[in-house]
């Protein structure tokens, strides 16, 4: 996530670097159910036009979404079974309300640079929040889009 190269691959970066030679791309994931509290995912792989969908843990998934830079989908029944209520503009709010709380730990007020949206991003996978990592990652994502 901020380009630190270990000395040797961890797993999903071997995974990365197994797709980049082969020749095929992760092109979505799926967060497809949620069953007993635990959420099932989905890795959509594309390999010369062919797509096939593949049974993944949600962390695993998540954490390969973010190293193929794609896309991250769930679907609404899972939300509302997850007790979650996403309206239009609330990533936004949330991502701010995120760098605020962020800043004012450190005692100012002025809104949270992209490293410390990276750090609440390390948290969020961290504590296996995974909307929330995703709601930063977007943030990051359109901040150094407007850079």
């Amino acid at each position: 996530m901020e380009n630190i190269k270990p000395a040797r691959p961890l797993t999903h970066d071997l995974f990365k670097n197994v797709s980049d030679t082969l020749g095929f791309t992760l092109k979505e994931v799926i967060i497809n159910d949620l069953v007993e509290g635990i959420f099932h995912a989905q890795l959509v792989v594309e390999q010369n036009g062919l797509e096939v969908a593949i049974d993944a843990r949600s962390s695993d998934a998540i954490a390969l979404a973010l190293r193929f830079d794609c896309p991250i989908h769930t679907y609404e029944f899972i939300l509302s079974a997850a007790g979650l209520k996403v309206e239009e503009g609330e990533e936004e709010e949330e991502a701010a309300e995120a760098s605020e709380k962020k800043s004012s730990t450190k005692g100012d007020k002025r809104a949270a640079t992209v490293e410390e949206l990276r750090e609440l991003l390390e948290e969020a996978l961290n504590d296996e929040d995974y909307e929330r990592a995703s709601k930063l990652r977007d943030e990051i994502k359109k901040r150094e889009g407007s850079n």
